[in-house]
């Protein structure tokens, strides 16, 4: 694996799921055992499974989702070798009726913290998080991205290193392997979380961090809270409470831990 994650394809899977008992035994009987061989043989790098409330875009007809699977791998030619089995895994059998959509997408620059600083790894269970699906207009697209790179990776990088945060993994989409009809797709996504007493910790410093980032990069006046408002005209967002299901996450190894740090 290079330096950090920048660059690097993942497999995102999404399902909309009205009993979530019933999904992950089907789950646990299908398509997590093959994602276990892999990650035993090294070859998978990271699994986190989530569920969250029903999500849609309110402004378009579409489908609704509540469960999203990231898949984090070796190298790109192992997800290449392999994509087109695991989707086959995740739309087949008990699955089938869930299924919505398999996104290939790369990490983003800056995004890409997956643990902690300090102690990531048992602090995983602790973790409050949420997740953001983001439809970013086509015309808008280059400078929503540029913005995400000089600004909101940065200061999520500083709260990340003063142990504010423990989570901030975003994927920009590279394509669209398969989904239904309906389901709208998104072109960023945004896991993040912390433990609550990295949140309460972060409450005094994070606006001021954001202003003064938001001050280097654009000047005098520019503030968090007028970037902000201007980004709502670049961009749809869709977003909820995320619960990660601990017993079927598959992590990293030791020896690789600071590559997602």
């Amino acid at each position: 694996m290079s330096a950090d994650l920048t660059g690097k394809i993942g497999l995102v899977l999404t399902w909309e799921v009205d009993n979530q008992t019933r999904f992950w035994s089907f789950y646990q009987q299908g398509i997590a055992s093959f994602l276990t061989t892999m990650h035993k043989n090294g070859e998978l790098s990271l699994a986190l499974p989530y569920e969250h409330k029903p999500l849609r875009r309110s402004d378009t007809p579409s489908s609704a989702w509540t469960n999203c699977l990231i898949l984090l791998f070796k190298d790109e030619g192992t997800i290449h070798k392999y994509s087109t089995d695991i989707v086959s895994c995740a739309r087949s059998g008990d699955l089938a009726p869930y299924f919505r959509a398999a996104d290939l997408m790369r990490v983003q620059q800056s995004i890409n913290m997956v643990y902690a600083a300090r102690n990531g790894l048992t602090r995983e269970r602790r973790l409050i998080q949420g997740i953001e699906y983001v439809f970013s207009k086509p015309e808008c697209r280059e400078e929503y991205y540029r913005d995400q790179y000089v600004w909101s990776g940065p200061v999520m990088r500083e709260l990340h290193s003063k142990d504010y945060l423990s989570r901030f993994l975003g994927f920009e989409i590279h394509k669209r392997l398969d989904g239904s009809p309906l389901m709208p797709k998104w072109d960023v996504l945004h896991i993040f979380g912390a433990t609550s007493w990295q949140w309460f910790k972060a409450i005094p410093t994070f606006r001021p961090t954001w202003n003064r980032h938001a001050k280097n990069i654009w000047g005098e006046g520019m503030t968090f809270k007028q970037r902000l408002a201007e980004w709502d005209d670049m961009r749809t967002i869709v977003k909820g409470p995320a619960k990660q299901k601990h017993n079927l996450t598959l992590q990293v190894s030791s020896q690789n831990l600071n590559l997602f740090l």
